[in-house]
């Protein structure tokens, strides 16, 4: 009889677990989903902060530069300047003596118009002169609040 009533125990035991799943299995899943859930929530609003703070921040991208300088006149000065920011090139330094130097950044692929530019717009009075290569990071995007357009 005793090993009757042990068979029925078990039987009923696992007849019991297979209808009924632990009501701790069943609320450690929903903790989980609940969990999933917000861990991702939580994601995508640290995913937009980020692009949020890149966007405020600008993005930069580095590219060769070379180095121009440019010697000309006082009368000559602000043509040149207004040259080196239409190649899309960068003012570095401006040396004022007798004549002005001029000491721009130019991308690299337009270092060479830009030298033929200078010499036909002076009419050959002004040579610029190479002065090296440089690797240097560049706005790619503007920061927000700077004119910038984009979100």
């Amino acid at each position: 009889m005793h090993s009757f009533l042990s068979l029925f125990l078990c039987l009923h035991l696992l007849l019991a677990s297979a209808l009924f799943p632990p009501v701790q299995t069943l609320s450690s899943r929903i903790l989980f989903t609940e969990t999933q859930e917000a861990s991702d929530e939580n994601s995508a609003s640290a995913s937009l902060e980020a692009q949020a703070a890149e966007h405020a921040a600008g993005i930069s991208v580095v590219r060769r530069w070379v180095a121009m300088e440019v010697p000309c006149t006082y009368a000559q000065f602000e043509s040149m300047r207004r040259e080196v920011t239409s190649f899309d090139g960068v003012v570095e330094r401006v040396d004022y003596g007798a004549d002005v130097l001029l000491s721009a950044l130019l991308p690299e692929e337009k270092a060479q118009t830009f030298a033929a530019r200078v010499l036909d717009v002076t009419a050959g009075a002004v040579e610029v002169l190479e002065a090296g290569e440089q690797l240097k990071d560049v706005p790619w995007q503007e920061p927000l609040g700077k004119d910038s357009e984009t979100p």
